[in-house]
């Protein structure tokens, strides 16, 4: 079972290895209106604004007078979803196949 409350956005260490990104989930309207993201668009918008970054734990603190909810400069490497089995929430890591979320001893997730 997949906990669907919630998304681990992993980094990428300088030697591929997977470092810790952050947690996050998609906030839903009063009014329902929101279309649900999959995991690897949340993630994905966290790269391009920059505030996930090859080679840093954590967040980066936005730019002085930069608006983290467009759209940034910064390249989104390939992302894959998987499943952490330990709570079933979904971890989307750098790679371009389920054998990423092996290399990261995580599950892929079932599509």
């Amino acid at each position: 079972m997949t906990d669907s409350s919630g998304v681990e956005c992993r980094a990428v260490a300088d030697d591929g290895a997977a470092i810790p990104g952050t947690f996050g989930s998609q906030a839903t309207p009063s009014d329902g209106a929101a279309e649900p993201v999959t995991p690897v668009e949340f993630c994905t918008t966290l790269w391009r604004t920059g505030l996930l970054r090859p080679g840093v734990e954590g967040v980066v603190s936005p730019e002085p007078g930069s608006d983290p909810n467009t759209a940034g400069p910064y390249p989104v490497p390939s992302l894959v979803a998987c499943v952490d089995q330990a709570d079933g929430h979904s971890v989307v890591v750098v790679g371009t196949s389920p054998a990423a979320c092996a290399s990261a001893g995580l599950a892929g997730l079932a599509r």
